[in-house]
């Protein structure tokens, strides 16, 4: 992308095509997923070092 324009663009018509194409994740269904996020935090830097910092 060339620029800070073209990606606003690119970003709009992405959203407004996910929004037209109907999504089974939508459809009206009476089976319950369960989702799961896993997350961390490496706010020390232990698992991915800064080279700049050591």
């Amino acid at each position: 992308m060339n620029n800070r324009r073209d990606f606003i663009k690119r970003a709009a018509l992405g959203t407004a095509a996910m929004s037209i194409i109907p999504s089974k994740a939508f459809s009206n269904t009476s089976e319950l997923k369960q989702l799961t996020i896993l997350h961390t935090n490496d706010m020390h830097s232990h698992i991915h070092p800064f080279e700049s910092g050591r």
